[in-house]
Parts: structure tokens; C-alpha cells; sequence
């Protein structure tokens, strides 16, 4: 058998080619899962903030309609203007 001292160079060549793809691989997989995990979480908090929003967004419209029924307040929104000035 005839033996080629080039050959055993490149087999060790091609099993580090080889592992150095497989650890890429396994880093990029952790990475991707990681920023996936991280986007959930963005929108989770970003889902319960516009819930929150939306919440102070209509007690804000409950509470101006409640003041609209005080005719007899001077300050109420829609009175107008109101004094010897007016």
C-alpha cells in the first residue's frame, strides 16, 4: 500500500473544516433562540403597555363625559367663556 503523507493532512483538513461547521451551527442556533425568546418578551411588554394605554385612554374619555353633565360649573369643558370679560 502506498502512502501519501498529503492525504493525512488533508482528512485532518476536512474533520476540522467539518467540526468547525458543526460548533457554527450550534452557535447560530443558540443565538437565534435567544433572540427569539427575546422578541416575545419585547412583545409581551409591549402588547400589555398599549392594553394600559388603552385602559387610561378610556377612563380619561369616561371622566370628560362626566364632567360635561356639570352645567352649573364654570370650569367645565364646553362652558365657554364666561365673566364680565366675556
Amino acid at each position: 500500500m502506498i502512502s501519501n503523507p498529503g492525504a493525512g493532512i488533508g482528512i485532518v483538513l476536512y474533520v476540522l473544516v467539518v467540526l468547525a461547521l458543526a460548533v457554527l451551527s450550534i452557535v447560530a442556533t443558540v443565538v437565534l433562540i435567544r433572540l427569539a425568546l427575546v422578541a416575545r418578551r419585547t412583545l409581551v411588554v409591549t402588547t400589555s403597555l398599549q392594553e394600559a394605554r388603552l385602559e387610561l385612554v378610556r377612563e380619561q374619555t369616561a371622566r370628560v363625559q362626566a364632567d360635561d353633565g356639570d352645567a352649573g360649573d364654570p370650569y367645565a369643558p364646553g362652558s365657554g367663556p364666561s365673566g364680565p370679560a366675556a
